[in-house]
Order: structure tokens, then C-alpha cells, then sequence
């Protein structure tokens, strides 16, 4: 059973940034599992050798698969809990702080993974805009683009496009339902 991560609780990551024009050529082993939480039903956590390649508050097994498949037609995909998975529950769970960095295996274009990494750097407790993070990649007329690679971002909760609202204060969309962003940012405690 997973808890959520609690408002002070932080977390070192190194980013292994690989850039595929076409996803369907990406054929490595994806492992994954699925992991009870006591906030959000359940997380579907996968895996490359790298490190996370995925992670969504999904129900149910079927549906992880589904989104892998869609992601990485060609990918050999296997259940299996690794020790990166097992770390990551476990930072979660607040049995320990991470002493080495949780590696993210982002695969993505080169405008996304500049999206992404803008994620990465928004610390836990706040939030931002669609168009401030137009604006730190030096794109700042191209905030839907923004949205877009936001919306695709395969590593919730470590990758927290939950914390990017619209500039109005509404919370935008969110890939997961914008009921799962609420309860995320109210675990938080960012108002």
C-alpha cells in the first residue's frame, strides 16, 4: 500500500533524456506492476533499464498495458517489479529518503523533454502557468504547444504537470481527470 508524498517531502532525480522521432521504433523491455495507494486508488509504475518510464494513478493492470502499448507499440512488456519501482514506492511510503537519485527514463521529442524538465523544476507546495513555462523554455508564444507536451507527460506525480494551472487560476486539464489534479494538489496542500 502506497501513501502519498507528504508537503515537505522532496526528491533527487537524474533525467536520461532520449529523443525518438518515431516511438514505435523504441523495442526494450518495459516492466511494470501495480501498486495499491491509500490517496489514489492505485499507480501503475514502469520501468526501463535506465530508470521510470511511466507512472499513472491507474485502476487497473489492463489499462497500464493499454497505455504502454499506445506509447510503445514495439516495446517487449513485462510484469515485473524492479528495484527503481520498489524504490519509488517506497519514497511514497516515506520509509526513506532517497539517497541516490531516482532515475527517469524520459523518451520523448526535444520539445517535450524541454516541457518536461520545466516541470521538473517546479518546486513541491507550488504551482505555475501553462504560459510561464512557454515562457522558461523560450517558447512563450507557444503555451498550447505547452499544454500539449504537458498533457503527454508519461511520468505523473514525479513529473508534476499537476502544478501548472491556467493563467486564469482554473486548473486546466489534466491526462489522468481533473478530480485525480485536485486530489493531488489537496495532498500537497497547494491552493
Amino acid at each position: 500500500m502506497i501513501k502519498m508524498v507528504a508537503k515537505d517531502k522532496e526528491f533527487s532525480y537524474s533525467v536520461i533524456e532520449t529523443q525518438l522521432r518515431k516511438k514505435e521504433d523504441f523495442q526494450e523491455e518495459i516492466s511494470y506492476s501495480l501498486y495499491d495507494t491509500t490517496d489514489l486508488s492505485q499507480l501503475f509504475i514502469a520501468s526501463t533499464q535506465y530508470g521510470i518510464c511511466f507512472l499513472a494513478p491507474l485502476s487497473s493492470i489492463q489499462l497500464g498495458i493499454a497505455e504502454l502499448k499506445e506509447q510503445y507499440p514495439k516495446a517487449i512488456i513485462s510484469h515485473k517489479e524492479t528495484k527503481v519501482q520498489e524504490q519509488i514506492v517506497s519514497f511514497f511510503n516515506e520509509e526513506h529518503h532517497i539517497q541516490k537519485k531516482i532515475p527517469l527514463h524520459l523518451i520523448g521529442t526535444n520539445f517535450q523533454l524541454k516541457v518536461w524538465n520545466a516541470l521538473l523544476a517546479i518546486p513541491i507546495g507550488n504551482k505555475t502557468t501553462y504560459q510561464s513555462i512557454a515562457k522558461q523554455i523560450g517558447h512563450a508564444k507557444a503555451f498550447r504547444a505547452v499544454g500539449t507536451a504537458i498533457g503527454k507527460n508519461p511520468i505523473s506525480l514525479l513529473v508534476p504537470c499537476h502544478r501548472v494551472i491556467r493563467s486564469d487560476g482554473k486548473l486546466g486539464g489534466y491526462r489522468w481527470g481533473i478530480p485525480i489534479k485536485e486530489k493531488i494538489l489537496n495532498l500537497e496542500n497547494i491552493k
